[in-house]
């Protein structure tokens, strides 16, 4: 086909091309192009155009290599990858991994030859645990104004320690360990201290023993923490411990070894729809050794409560003695005082609580289970954190304002339940383990 190049016309259409995707060089060409007079300008602005679309064509070829080259280079990798994978495998199944290999895993950088590969492993992780300061110890508010040097010190049996300037030395005990502590500074009067998880303690008795000593007691176990020192020490001290109340231990119709209760509604006869108060509830009947068990532990080994009858709803009750695992933690905190006062201070002194349980509930319209606290009075919370499903699980409630919540007995009151039985379809309740954790900040005064 001859082509016509005596058109007449001028170019009409629209032009469409995206003028968001030409760069500036294109655009002051083509303007070259349309209003340049002379024709050695429009054939210099051609000639541009050429060697810029040349240069974009070089740039876009070297893009190009350069991604076909990565291409393969990853390419060869997954292969040699697959392949190790593979030969790996296809050498575990053939069993040509040689005895030598597992021997070798036996000896250390330094020689030292172990009997077996998890002798040595066991080893390793014990090394680690001593190294690595993992677990919270105390916050300690010091008013030192400074970053006080830390010092802990780990013994079994005795006294632990004996204040002094020199080194503490055992009391009758083994002998003293330095531990590889590590403070935590929040600030020049404030800071954490943290010690490896061979030395985490669970619910020791704490006292101040010196201007800037403190010694910590659980069963055999002794940890003196040391911060900074006398002469810049002996100021008022508070101490942030935070301590988890469950029912570990828990000897039913005694108090001694685990001072936590819990209540359950019976099989039937008494109840309510409505949420018990703890006075009544308690009234009802106390949970016995099997039962305790069972909510002692996250072990999927629950306590069942089922009622079919007058409507009424199952419920728990948890009653945390937070003033004894107080008292018991701090054993000079409440000298002399009654129960009365000794709950006056620690509604002052608890800062922080969260009363949480795994469990599960139903009655006639579906799964339902959730948790109260008692206080200002009546039963908080619910609903919000109500469990929904046909599975155990954690539900929780923050406890604010937690002074509010400390009975004059001394104790925290929650309450799990699920919701009423229509008479027909038991409302059933189910309880693997509960807690109450809280914070406590205890004064110490000056060392006189």
């Amino acid at each position: 086909m001859t082509a016509n190049y005596r058109d007449p016309t001028h170019i009409t259409d629209e032009n469409l091309v995206d003028m968001n995707k030409v760069d500036e060089v294109h655009k002051l060409l083509a303007k070259w192009l349309r209003e340049k007079m002379y024709g050695k300008d429009v054939r210099e602005a051609l000639a541009r155009l050429a060697e810029q679309v040349s240069s974009d064509i070089y740039d876009d070829r070297q893009v190009a290599l350069a991604l076909e080259k990565l291409a393969k280079e990853l390419q060869a990798k997954w292969d040699r990858d697959t392949q190790k994978i593979i030969d790996e495998w296809k050498n575990t199944l053939g069993g040509l991994t040689v005895d030598s290999e597992v021997i070798n895993a036996r000896i250390d950088l330094h020689g030292i030859v172990y009997k077996t590969l998890k002798e040595r492993l066991d080893d390793m992780q014990s090394k680690i645990e001593n190294l690595d300061a993992t677990e919270s110890v105390f916050k300690l508010t010091h008013n030192q104004n400074c970053y006080p040097t830390l010092r802990v010190f780990y013994s079994t049996y005795g006294a632990a320690v004996v204040p002094s300037e020199e080194e503490p030395t055992g009391a009758g005990g083994s002998e003293v360990n330095y531990v590889h502590a590590e403070p935590i500074y929040h600030d020049l009067d404030s800071m954490t201290v943290k010690v490896p998880f061979k030395y985490k303690m669970v619910n020791p008795t704490i006292e101040r023993i010196s201007e800037n000593q403190y010694l910590l007691v659980e069963d055999i176990r002794t940890l003196l923490v040391e911060i900074g020192s006398k002469g810049e020490a002996n100021v008022e001290t508070t101490m942030e411990y935070t301590s988890t109340l469950d029912y570990k231990n828990k000897v039913a119709n005694s108090i001694v070894e685990n001072p936590n209760k819990s209540y359950r509604t019976p099989y039937s006869g008494i109840g309510s729809i409505d949420l018990i108060d703890p006075d009544t509830l308690k009234g009802t009947l106390e949970l016995d050794g099997g039962l305790y068990k069972n909510i002692s532990y996250k072990d999927n080994v629950i306590t069942t409560i089922t009622i079919n009858s007058g409507e009424y709803r199952s419920q728990m009750l948890f009653k945390y003695n937070v003033v004894e695992d107080i008292k018991r933690n701090f054993p000079s905190l409440f000298n002399g005082l009654v129960l009365e006062q000794q709950a006056i201070l620690a509604r002052k002194y608890v800062v922080a609580a969260n009363s949480s349980a795994f469990a599960r509930g139903s009655n006639s319209d579906g799964n339902h289970c959730q948790i109260n606290n008692y206080g200002f009075g009546v039963w908080q919370g619910g609903e919000t954190n109500a469990n929904k499903t046909n599975e155990i699980k954690k539900i929780g409630s923050e406890i604010t304002k937690v002074g509010n919540y400390i009975q004059e007995d001394g104790t925290v009151n929650s309450l799990v339940s699920a919701k009423p039985s229509d008479g027909k379809i038991p409302s059933s309740l189910m309880v693997d383990y509960a807690s109450l954790e809280y914070t406590v900040a205890v004064p110490f005064a000056p060392i006189k």
